[in-house]
């Protein structure tokens, strides 16, 4: 009899796998993957893996299992990370390291600075017993000056104009913001905005009228809903608006948003839930798309449908949350990490991202149970080298080294990294002279070489008894010999 599957993944050794990425100044590095919309600083030639506010969320985390069991380690983990993020700021007074999945290219974007605003004032809302002295005013200050700098440069007089989780995201962080400095001045215009919001964004009926999807834009001329891994930072303002305004119509449609998530969902080839792409408008009405689409990342939507069962029980949300939640389990590579996506068939499938893992953190960090021994895994060294295959290429690390590379006969993937370092480089072909070398130390020591064969995955070169190998997709067939 196999042993019964897990129910939820492992919290402890996800949130260390993410410490593992955290520098000593406070800054989250990472390959920045983005599973959703198929691009990185690879695709985009940006070569940078240092740090994203979109991972601002493992501070949410953070905050929760140290408000249920203190630590002194996580406490000073948490206040490294604040005080980094308070104050890497551009001269233009937008948050530095905002480019996510495109790199440090990019300089702009509202949802890279609203989300790093909600973590922060999240933070100050629970976590200010944990904060160093001051840093709780520079939350404050942080917070005040980005509001005006996003009003300036992304202006919402007319709120359809913007793009719906980012200008959701933008009204949650306002509102926990009064909420931990009682600071009023927000809190009507946000009561306002959160009506404006339903009335532009949200639409009754898919997959049937007690679902609500919310359309991406209302100037997009294909009406595309959402990606349904955004839904939480919508759910969560309406939550939040319902217990400060009273309204009804707040719980209702975020019921309805979850709905939407729920009755979308799917089961893939393992038999595991999963979650759907999005809706798009056709000439015959709405279409689903269930994939390409993540597995890590879901977990503000997650985290708010589990806060709404909180508020309101409803059998048929709870059972999917924890369908949702064991395919989280069954998906977990022994380091920590998830498989990223499926239906990429490259490395967006299995290339995790800190930013990403960083949301699915703060939903499974509400669910653990920590105590000392959740402290104790969570700061433990981990030695042992990670190897994640996929279709075509496979993602590994070791201590400060990570690399995704090519199977044997492949030459399409030989990136290589250190978690220390906020550039990444590719492994120059040892036949070409001109090619540019690598600096030192980013040579990966004694990767292991694997053939890709019509039936799985064959370790040609390496000791299996050194990896922690994990195949979810393809069977891995062993040694070759």
């Amino acid at each position: 009899m196999s042993p019964p599957r897990p129910t939820l993944p492992d919290t402890a050794r996800l949130g260390g796998w993410l410490r593992s990425w955290v520098q000593p100044n406070g800054a989250l590095h990472g390959f920045h993957n983005h599973p959703i919309w198929g691009s990185n600083p690879f695709r985009t030639l940006d070569f940078t893996s240092g740090h994203t506010t979109f991972a601002a969320p493992y501070l949410m985390g953070l905050v929760d299992l140290l408000r249920r069991c203190p630590d002194s380690r996580a406490a000073e983990l948490l206040q490294r990370l604040v005080g980094f993020q308070t104050r890497a700021v551009q001269d233009n007074g937008q948050y530095a390291h905002i480019g996510f999945q495109v790199g440090e290219v990019a300089k702009i974007g509202l949802i890279h600075n609203a989300v790093p605003n909600v973590a922060l004032a999240y933070v100050a809302t629970h976590g200010r017993a944990f904060l160093a002295p001051g840093q709780f005013e520079a939350i404050g200050e942080r917070l005040r000056a980005s509001f005006g700098v996003l009003d300036q440069h992304y202006c919402n007089d007319d709120p359809r104009s913007g793009v719906c989780n980012q200008e959701y995201a933008r009204t949650w962080s306002r509102m926990l913001y009064g909420e931990a400095f009682g600071d009023p001045r927000w809190r009507e215009r946000a009561h306002q905005e959160l009506h404006q919001f339903i009335a532009a964004f949200h639409r009754r009926g898919w997959p049937d009228f007690d679902c609500a999807g919310t359309l991406r834009s209302c100037y997009d001329p294909s009406e595309t809903f959402e990606p349904a891994e955004y839904y939480g930072l919508m759910i969560e303002p309406l939550l939040l608006g319902w217990r400060l305004y009273g309204d009804a119509i707040f719980i209702e449609e975020a019921i309805a948003l979850a709905r939407h998530i729920a009755r979308s969902a799917w089961v893939d080839t393992t038999g595991n839930t999963r979650l759907h792409r999005q809706w798009f408008k056709t000439p015959h009405g709405y279409q689903k798309i269930n994939g390409p689409m993540c597995i890590s990342g879901a977990g503000h939507t997650a985290a708010a449908i589990h806060a709404l069962l909180k508020h309101k029980p409803d059998a048929e949300l709870a059972d999917f949350i924890e369908r949702l939640n064991a395919t989280y389990a069954h998906y977990q590579h022994p380091a920590g990490f998830f498989l990223s996506a499926t239906g990429w068939q490259s490395e967006l499938d299995v290339a995790p991202s800190t930013a990403w893992h960083a949301h699915d953190f703060f939903h499974f960090a509400q669910l653990a149970t920590p105590d000392e021994s959740f402290w104790d895994t969570f700061f433990e060294p981990r030695p042992r080298a990670a190897v994640l295959l996929g279709h075509q290429c496979f993602y590994i690390e070791q201590g400060a080294h990570w690399a995704i590379e090519s199977y044997l006969t492949h030459d399409d993937f030989q990136l290589y990294g250190r978690k220390d370092h906020d550039r990444f480089f590719l492994r120059p072909i040892p036949w070409v002279k001109d090619m540019a070398p690598m600096p030192p130390g980013f040579d990966f020591p004694e990767v292991p070489d694997f053939w890709k064969t019509d039936e799985g995955i064959l370790l040609a070169q390496g000791d299996p008894a050194s990896l922690d190998i994990a195949s979810f997709e393809l069977p891995f067939l062993g040694t070759n010999t």
